[in-house]
């Protein structure tokens, strides 16, 4: 598992969408929570990213999909600020 450098390689491979600054500040705080809490967090994304491929919109699908996943575990709080 390559845990570094996370925000910066989901930037790569998803962009940052029509509303970048939002997008960005997913990325870093999906970088802040794999920190914080290892690879439980980082298998999520990985999931998250994988399931994303066959989407119409890989980048939405994503950001969708690992905020879900994320606060059903409880390491994103709802409502909370990305």
């Amino acid at each position: 598992m390559n845990m570094v450098d996370i925000a910066a390689r989901l930037q790569a491979r998803f962009g940052l969408g029509d509303r970048p600054a939002i997008r960005m500040r997913l990325y870093r705080r999906l970088e802040r929570e794999v920190e914080l809490h290892g690879a439980p967090v980082y298998e999520q994304i990985a999931a998250a990213a994988a399931d994303s491929d066959t989407a119409d919109n890989p980048g939405h699908y994503f950001a969708r999909t690992v905020t879900i996943r994320l606060r059903d575990r409880h390491f994103l709080q709802q409502g909370g600020e990305l």
